[in-house]
């Protein structure tokens, strides 16, 4: 049983980001994902 190597380079990037600069890119990714079809927004109330 070991760790993803890859993932983990990829956790310590994310960890030397700003909250401001993590939270932009993860919105980015989300506009992407979802033009894509791939997630789906949750309802709103």
């Amino acid at each position: 049983m070991g760790f993803s190597v890859p993932t983990l380079r990829k956790v310590i990037a994310i960890r030397k980001q700003d909250k401001d600069e993590r939270m932009e890119q993860e919105a980015i990714l989300d506009t992407y994902l979802q033009a894509l079809g791939m997630i789906d927004l949750p309802p709103e109330d």
